[in-house]
């Protein structure tokens, strides 16, 4: 039993812990509310330009709305594609302009944020169309050599380094795959009889062969004695060859090979539109007149030691567009240049495409299709470029 001491020390012990707790009292902090906390005004969108769509990668973009930051802009804006952040070239209150983010698709949300504002600004949706897309899923290991269009289908076929012949759809999807006795082709081309005409280069057999789309097998049609490193059809259907130092003709007529003017170096790309033929070779592109199998007197178009870009490039490719634009394809950093008016040089699309171009061939519609071919990891590797250049080819 519990005597009388010990029941007054527990009583007393008892009243002391009531009197500490009846004289604990809570320490709230002062309200975190406050009433005149002001959230600021968030940007509101309501137009884009160019309306509806624009290229990604290399365009400019303006967005008209209201509430912008005008005065540190780059830090005081926030513009988002989708998840992606922009580069903010300019603002005013009611303007923002961006260079257009690699973001593409139909439907891509475009939101502007300010740092005075806790809320984004609504949302619009904005088209944005790839300028340069990579089509085929090719393997790392696979070399493509050659490519052409086949023409009233869009579909695109292509030669590589395994004695392959492969048919894709425009979008690169694979649609047929064929084994044939070449281990590559120097250059594709159909003809308007819808036959496929390949350059070859193997030891001693330099030749044009028409092959047989359907199983891979080929017949010889014109026999060269020098590599044809490109080919192109005129109107007539003459096939016209870059071979080697030397522009050759076979004729339509009956096949036969003529030598219509030797060059002081390599050629590397021959392209045919109406009666102008052009050529190109290391660092020069000449042109001529064609009638028939006869090619008239050549003249200098270009040299690109003499320009400011790209001067020390090495030239692979050209193709001519219909309003007289010259794509050329070179191992440069920006690899395809524009010659305009025959003395206006530009990068096409800088930054969105490495090198080096090796070929390009006109594709359906504003389309150039183009190889670029690398080393990764000391192995030869390809990938094929669909390019949207806005106007149509010469073909």
């Amino acid at each position: 039993m519990m005597n009388r001491s010990n029941r007054l020390g527990f009583l007393t012990l008892a009243g002391m812990l009531v009197l500490l707790v009846l004289s604990c009292k809570p320490n709230y902090p002062d309200s975190v509310f406050n009433p005149n906390y002001d959230p600021g005004t968030s940007p509101s969108l309501s137009d884009i330009t160019p309306a509806d769509s624009t290229w990604a990668g290399f365009q400019t973009i303006t967005i008209q709305g209201s509430n912008f930051a005008p005065n540190d802009f780059k830090t005081e804006n926030t513009v988002f594609f989708n998840s992606t952040m922009c580069d903010i070239l300019q603002s005013t209150p009611t303007s923002i302009t961006i260079k257009s983010p690699l973001v593409t698709g139909d439907s891509v949300q475009v939101r502007v944020g300010i740092t005075d504002a806790e809320q984004f600004s609504n949302s619009l949706y904005y088209k944005m169309k790839p300028a340069v897309q990579s089509i085929g899923n090719l393997e790392a290991s696979t070399v493509v050599s050659a490519i052409c269009t086949e023409p009233g289908t869009d579909n695109i076929w292509i030669s590589t380094s395994a004695n392959s012949l492969e048919q894709w759809d425009k979008n690169g999807k694979k649609l047929n795959s064929l084994t044939w006795a070449f281990l590559k082709a120097e250059a594709l081309r159909f003809g308007s009889n819808g036959t496929l005409y390949a350059g070859v280069s193997v030891g001693r057999v330099k030749s044009i062969v028409a092959i047989d789309t359907s199983d891979g097998s080929y017949t010889s049609y014109a026999q060269l004695n020098k590599t044809p490193n490109d080919i192109d059809f005129d109107a007539d259907e003459n096939i016209w060859v870059a071979a080697e130092s030397q522009i050759m003709v076979v004729s339509s007529a009956d096949a036969s090979v003529q030598t219509a003017l030797v060059m002081p170096g390599e050629l590397t790309s021959i392209c045919v539109t109406g009666n102008t033929l052009m050529v190109a070779g290391a660092q020069k592109v000449w042109q001529a007149t064609i009638s028939g199998t006869t090619m008239g007197d050549t003249s200098l178009v270009t040299t690109l030691a003499d320009q400011t870009i790209a001067s020390d490039a090495t030239i692979s490719s050209i193709e001519l567009a219909s309003g007289g634009n010259v794509y050329i394809g070179t191992d440069a950093t920006d690899p395809i240049l524009m010659l305009s008016g025959g003395t206006n040089y530009s990068t096409l699309y800088p930054d969105l495409m490495h090198p080096t171009i090796t070929t390009m061939s006109w594709a359906y519609g504003p389309y150039i299709l183009a190889i670029r071919q690398w080393t990764a990891s000391g192995a030869q590797t390809s990938d094929v470029l669909k390019i949207d250049v806005r106007e149509l080819g010469g073909m």
